[in-house]
């Protein structure tokens, strides 16, 4: 049980930082073609960062003998590296994007959850997303029900209980992080 607690917090903590991450294009620049220009950058050096991860981690992991100490100091400092950049990046991003501020409050249209439901699914991108991200959630369910009946009946260990609390707790995890 404490792996999974451990995996949901992992899960959470992993949303947390992506979600203000992304949204740091909205408010650098309102022109679209310096957002797409910023976005290249990003994965660039979301690629050459994984490159120096993966030559990182061995030479760190050399300096220790015992493998599993060696292992968790290299997560640890691999961790304290990328907080810091990630601080770096969201404390030295200015935002560029002004808003407009509405003259008379009283002018905006307030909408009732039904109408902004009905307004939000008259839009297809945002039809073709949810639909999307059903079709993903589907098939992580399935797969979970699968890996649970591989593990009772193929491995034959029915005492690893895999209750339903357990299929619905990854199944949640898993529609938590779209």
């Amino acid at each position: 049980m404490g792996g999974l607690s451990f995996n949901i917090n992992l899960i959470i903590c992993n949303t947390c930082f992506s979600v203000p991450y992304i949204s740091l294009n909205g408010v650098m620049t309102p022109n679209p073609a310096e957002r797409i220009e910023i976005n290249g950058i990003r994965f660039f050096l979301a690629i050459g960062s994984r490159l120096v991860i993966s030559l990182l981690i061995p030479l760190l992991m050399a300096c220790f003998s015992d493998a599993q100490q060696a292992y968790r100091m290299s997560m640890v400092c691999i961790s304290a590296l990328t907080l810091i950049l990630a601080l770096f990046c969201i404390y030295g991003t200015q935002e560029r994007v002004t808003h407009i501020e509405s003259q008379n409050a009283d002018s905006i249209t307030r909408l009732s959850p039904r109408q902004q439901i009905h307004a939000f699914w008259e839009n297809e991108q945002a039809r073709l997303i949810c639909l999307f991200l059903a079709s993903i959630n589907i098939c992580y369910t399935l797969r979970m029900a699968g890996m649970a009946y591989y593990v009772k009946y193929y491995l034959q260990q029915g005492d690893y209980r895999l209750s339903l609390f357990q299929l619905t707790t990854w199944c949640t995890a898993a529609s938590r992080t779209m």
